[in-house]
């Protein structure tokens, strides 16, 4: 955790002079109250860098939280252990889970999915539900301020988070601590050291 200024609070640990000079510029605008964090998987984004939370007073920014609107991550408990369904084709189940779910900025992304595919009806609840893309009122030193998260997630004392890892691994169920500096904000996911245009860059 470091306090690059006043008003601009850094938990990343990696983190490009492009991305820095983002989040420089974006935590000097009059109305953020009281500063602004960059998550440890800040990287440069479109109108602010993603992984941004961004309290504002009197002012709401669209183009802060960008045009994945809603985007989030939800983990669900099924009550069986790996050998109940280790019978299943799981490739073939994800396959019957995208052709049932029609993907598009108009449709409702992850809790639909839930339910779309016979063979994942044995969902019992819902583990964790995290948004990571969208603006809401809160309460925070203090201050009634308009919240960004852009790229982050909530993480008021005892709520349930989910933090995806790099493509391939584990994700991870977590609990929210609360932590008033950062406030009360996770990252939403791991860390990279590029934006995914310039990771593309590196594919044929």
């Amino acid at each position: 955790m470091e306090f690059v200024s006043e008003r601009y609070l850094n938990f990343a640990s990696v983190i490009d002079e492009p991305t820095r000079e983002q989040n420089r510029m974006t935590s000097t605008m009059p109305f953020i109250y009281p500063h602004f964090v960059s998550m440890p998987d800040a990287h440069l984004g479109k109108g602010c860098a993603v992984g941004s939370v961004l309290p504002t007073l009197g002012a709401i920014i669209p183009a802060v939280v960008g045009v994945d609107i809603g985007c989030g991550m939800v983990a669900v408990r099924t009550g069986h252990s790996a050998p109940d369904i280790r019978h299943l084709d799981r490739r073939a189940l994800r396959e019957a889970i995208e052709r049932a779910v029609p993907l598009s900025a108009e449709n409702n992304n992850r809790n639909v999915m839930a339910t779309a595919e016979p063979r994942i009806r044995l969902l019992e609840q819902e583990a964790a539900d995290a948004g990571f893309n969208y603006t809401a009122k809160e309460t925070h030193f203090g201050r009634d301020v308009w919240l960004s998260r852009k790229g982050a997630i909530a993480a008021d004392e005892g709520r349930p988070g989910l933090i995806p890892g790099s493509m391939g691994t584990r994700s991870y169920v977590v609990t929210g601590k609360g932590f008033a500096p950062s406030l009360n904000s996770a990252p939403r996911g791991a860390g990279r050291e590029y934006s995914q245009r310039g990771a593309e860059a590196f594919h044929p």
